[in-house]
């Protein structure tokens, strides 16, 4: 399986050249604005499976072209090689390979979803960099 295009966007960034991703990460953005900003951006790009809204560095907000919203918070202990970009990266691989085998993602609050660094993700470590807590927020 091949990884997916990610785009990573800014309240800046024009729309052309994310066009074609597979994953959309947008931040930061404002929590009373998180999901009219998901709305917008899968219709802006009709491409995109899912839209990962950065609310804080402990907190996303997702959205998937299927219209189911999820939230993802960061718990537990953490390990020193996984920053923020990996984070997100690190799921926005797992929610988009989760989503094309066509599973329901409000499966994901029954074991949370793992991270990784990009170092340990590329040698399949068995041990995770990092956990995030999934909640299903509405469909």
């Amino acid at each position: 399986m091949f990884d997916p295009v990610i785009s990573w966007m800014s309240t800046t960034d024009s729309t052309d050249r994310t066009t074609l991703a597979d994953v959309l990460i947008h931040g930061p953005v404002l929590e009373a604005e998180v999901d009219s900003a998901g709305e917008q951006l899968l219709r802006r790009h009709p491409g995109a499976e899912l839209v990962l809204l950065v609310i804080s560095t402990r907190r996303v907000r997702v959205r998937t072209a299927a219209g189911w919203s999820l939230e993802l918070c960061l718990t537990g202990p953490v390990s020193e090689c996984l920053g923020t970009t990996d984070l997100l990266g690190s799921a926005a691989k797992s929610l988009h390979a989760w989503i094309s085998a066509r599973l329901a993602p409000v499966l994901l609050a029954r074991c949370g979803l793992w991270v990784w660094c990009e170092p340990h993700r590329a040698a399949r470590s068995t041990d995770p960099c990092g956990r995030l807590r999934v909640e299903f927020v509405h469909r």
